[in-house]
């Protein structure tokens, strides 16, 4: 008999995300969580949403791509000292053991296959939770922000990793 087909790829995703596919996010996912505190805690403490957003999201852009670059010993000689300085002292403040200890209890989730039951079950009730937050996650304000701004640079579409005509 022929062989059976391959599972469903929500089901490859769960279980292998952090191995296997190559545009899976895994435990980086909480990147995108440090981007909207941090902007909630600007905003808060009386900071414009665009000076937030910049701050926030472009700021991560050039950290990322710096790193990515050369590793982050390469980010730290790009950056100021007082930046420096302050990703020395302040960042364990914000991610310390707790979160890696977090992070640890995830990643048992995705090697045990518990996330992965868990996202068969969301798929097989049509993802009511799944689009649920997905709808909230799209109302932030900062998307609001980010979108507006994006509006006045146009160079930034040149070559944009996503089009959503297309998929």
């Amino acid at each position: 008999p022929p062989p059976p087909p391959p599972p469903p790829s929500h089901i490859i995703q769960a279980e292998d995300g952090i191995r296997h596919q190559p545009r899976s996010r895994g435990l980086g996912d909480v990147y995108k969580r440090q981007i909207k505190n941090g902007y909630e805690t600007l905003v808060e403490a009386g900071y414009s949403p665009e000076m937030a957003y910049f701050e926030c999201v472009h700021e991560v852009k050039l950290i990322v791509d710096l790193i990515y670059e050369g590793g982050i010993a390469n980010m730290r000689y790009s950056i100021s000292n007082t930046a420096e300085y302050g990703d020395h002292t302040r960042g364990p403040r914000v991610v310390d053991g707790a979160v890696k200890e977090k992070m640890k209890g995830i990643l048992e989730d995705i090697q045990t296959g518990k996330f992965a039951r868990e996202w068969v079950l969301e798929c097989s009730a049509d993802q009511p939770s799944f689009k649920a937050m997905r709808r909230r996650a799209a109302e932030h304000p900062i998307e609001e922000v980010g979108e507006r701004l994006r509006a006045m640079m146009p160079w930034i579409t040149e070559g944009a990793l996503v089009d959503k005509s297309k998929n």
